[in-house]
C-alpha cells in the first residue's frame, strides 16, 4: 500500500469536512495522528463499528480501513502528546 494514496475518493465536498471545516462550524472534533501509537488501532474500530450499522461493503469503512493501514506503516511512532 502507498500512504500518499490512503484516502482516495470522488466527494467534491471533501476538503470542507476535514477539520478545519469542522472547527469553521464550531463542530467538536478529534483528530489522530498517524504518529501516535493508538491512532491505527482506534481508526480500525471506528471502521469495524460503521460495518457493523452500514453493512461489510460500507465505502466509508473500506477508506478508514485504508487510512488506519497508512497510520500503521508510519514511520515515527509514539505516545500521544499536546
Amino acid at each position: 500500500m502507498d500512504p500518499k494514496h490512503y484516502a482516495d475518493h470522488d466527494d467534491p465536498n471533501y476538503s470542507s469536512k476535514t477539520a478545519a471545516g469542522c472547527e469553521a462550524a464550531g463542530e467538536p472534533c478529534f483528530t489522530l495522528r498517524a504518529q501516535d501509537i493508538h491512532a491505527a488501532a482506534t481508526v480500525k474500530f471506528w471502521a469495524a463499528a460503521v460495518r457493523a450499522i452500514q453493512g461489510e461493503d460500507s465505502p466509508i469503512a473500506a477508506n478508514a480501513d485504508n487510512i488506519a493501514e497508512a497510520m500503521a506503516l508510519w514511520p515515527i511512532r509514539r505516545e500521544p502528546d499536546l
